[in-house]
């Protein structure tokens, strides 16, 4: 018997069942299991981590662009082959309220590209009472929403930013001021 597999080696195969249509009786039994080829990234400072979920071990260090710092978060796009870094640091070079959001490019495992953007309600001066405390994305992939938390006037903010253009905009909610966010979930 067949079960409707004309190729050798490794591919992916779809999914199927074994049925015995016949009288006749099963005279082997054939394991088959998935290849797992998982890896986990990690942010450290200047250094995302790739992790092997197979082996157990670290497989890569992934740097930074120079002089750059501060990845808090690893994310990865859905229906994509890249992931966006989280950085709570300054891009080097400028004030203390432009931010950056790397990319990464899952495949090469290299960074592709750099999006700056400003942060909301703050000056230099009050850079060391507001920060951002995490990244989530759409659903459609095509925006990150960044939370954060400033001690000012205007309590917890989320930016909106669109991956394809480095666009901003704020959204702030309504009498929310005596508290401190750490986490967001978009829903479809």
């Amino acid at each position: 018997g067949s079960a409707g597999v004309n190729f050798r080696g490794a591919r992916t195969l779809p999914a199927f069942k074994a049925v015995n249509n016949t009288n006749e009786p099963v005279i082997d039994t054939i394991t088959v299991s998935a290849r797992f080829r998982g890896y986990a990234y990690v942010a450290a400072d200047k250094f995302i981590f790739k992790f092997s979920l197979v082996q157990h071990r670290f497989v890569d260090t992934i740097p930074l662009p120079s002089g750059h710092s501060g990845a808090v978060q690893v994310l990865k796009a859905p229906n994509s082959d890249v992931a966006y870094i989280f950085s709570y640091s300054a891009a080097p070079g400028t004030n203390n309220t432009t931010k950056c959001i790397y990319v990464l490019d899952l495949a090469t495992d290299q960074i592709i590209r750099t999006i700056n953007y400003t942060y909301p309600f703050i000056s230099s001066s009050q850079h060391s009472s507001t920060y951002a405390g995490t990244i989530t994305i759409s659903p459609d992939g095509n925006n990150l929403f960044i939370i954060g938390n400033t001690s000012f006037q205007f309590g917890i903010y989320v930016i909106k930013l669109n991956i394809n253009t480095g666009a901003t905009t704020i959204l702030r909610p309504q009498g929310i001021n005596d508290c401190s966010a750490h986490g967001i979930c978009i829903t479809p």
